[in-house]
């Protein structure tokens, strides 16, 4: 006489659908997980997105958004998420001024705008990846002292 086979599912599982729901869920649940790691947080708080090409998203944020916080959480994805130099210019594609909407960037300069920032001495339309991380100090400063 053969002993019966024990399941790796617990007897509260049943059999057939019970186990069947088991694994969807538990599917559901690692999907779910997996789904948010495609976005980047920046030191600001910020997510970026990419969109699949040598461009971004930055989507709007509440709080502090204005262009230089944009201008952070790009500089920061590209320095620390693709692992591009400092120098790697980065070039705004949504023309300013943006109220309540995400800013697109891109690397590449091809219909690049006004960076929607000042900027003294600069070649073309776009910032270096280092200009851009240094907005994420002015942010930061200007949500301390409530600016």
């Amino acid at each position: 006489m053969s002993t019966p086979r024990r399941s790796v599912f617990p007897e509260r599982y049943g059999t057939g659908m019970g186990r069947l729901r088991c694994t969807v869920a538990a599917v559901s649940v690692l999907m779910a997980c997996a789904l948010p790691a495609a976005a980047f947080t920046a030191s600001n708080g910020f997510r970026v997105v990419s969109d699949g090409s040598r461009g971004f998203v930055v989507p709007y944020s509440r709080g502090t958004s204005g262009d230089p916080a944009y201008w952070c959480a790009a500089g920061d994805y590209a320095v620390r998420a693709l692992g591009l130099s400092p120098s790697t210019r980065i070039y705004r594609m949504t023309p300013p001024p943006v109220k309540n909407a995400g800013v697109r960037f891109s690397l590449d300069a091809k219909g690049a705008v006004k960076p929607g920032i000042t900027v003294f001495g600069s070649k073309d339309a776009g910032l270096s990846a280092a200009l851009a991380q240094v907005q994420c100090s002015n942010t930061l400063k200007d949500d301390f002292f409530g600016r």
